[in-house]
């Protein structure tokens, strides 16, 4: 049976770090299947930012699930709904 791995990314604002953090997700063996980004009402670019970072691993990319909370949900509900 295949290892399939799944990442819950969760975000407020952290546009600056968050290509470095999709680049290391791409680079891990197995690579996952998929991203699971629940976003936290950011104001900053932090949904287009992981976007374009998967983008410019083309077909190679793990699936992108995304969730973008407004209003807000907070920490712990952010994180409940990205891992269910």
């Amino acid at each position: 049976m295949a290892l399939s791995v799944s990442v819950a990314l969760c975000t407020r604002n952290g546009a600056r770090y968050l290509a470095a953090q999709v680049e290391s997700v791409c680079a891990q063996q197995p690579r996952p299947a998929e991203i699971v980004l629940s976003d936290d009402g950011s104001s900053d670019a932090s949904v287009s930012v992981v976007r374009d970072t998967l983008a410019r691993h083309g077909s190679s990319a793990p699936a992108l699930v995304v969730f973008e909370n407004a209003p807000a949900l907070g920490v712990t509900r952010n994180f409940e709904q990205a891992v269910r």
